[in-house]
């Protein structure tokens, strides 16, 4: 009795298998860079965001990047501190927003609300800054 038949079965399932976690560990990784494309660009953004809050607690002029629209509003039902106002500060990028909640003195809301909506890039709907 020939057995070949057989071996020749074994190896092509075998191949099938290795086939089949190959391209399975190729899905994972490719989804994986895509993941960490993500976040670091959330956190890119997020330390942009803690830079303009810095710069608005210290009355300057914050600047904001070019491809990133930045809001700042009053949080209403928060009291004010002293001089100060409680602000949520949102910056969208690519149809992804962050925010971040801060306080800063009201002489820079007011400044930043008097003289940078003129400046700042136009969003779409789908949160993309227009040229």
């Amino acid at each position: 009795m020939r057995r070949n038949g057989y071996m020749f079965v074994d190896l092509l399932a075998g191949l099938a298998l290795i086939s089949i976690v190959t391209v399975s560990l190729t899905v994972v990784m490719v989804k994986q860079n895509q993941v960490a494309n993500r976040l670091a660009e959330l956190r890119a953004t997020t330390a942009e965001l803690e830079t303009f809050i810095t710069q608005l607690q210290l009355g300057a002029v914050p600047t904001v990047p070019a491809d990133a629209a930045f809001s700042v509003r009053q949080i209403d039902d928060s009291p004010a501190v002293g001089a100060r106002v409680w602000v949520e500060v949102t910056a969208k990028r690519q149809q992804r927003s962050v925010s971040l909640s801060g306080l800063i003195p009201q002489k820079s809301l007011t400044q930043w609300q008097q003289t940078i909506p003129a400046e700042k890039p136009a969003m779409d709907e789908a949160g993309s800054v227009q040229k």
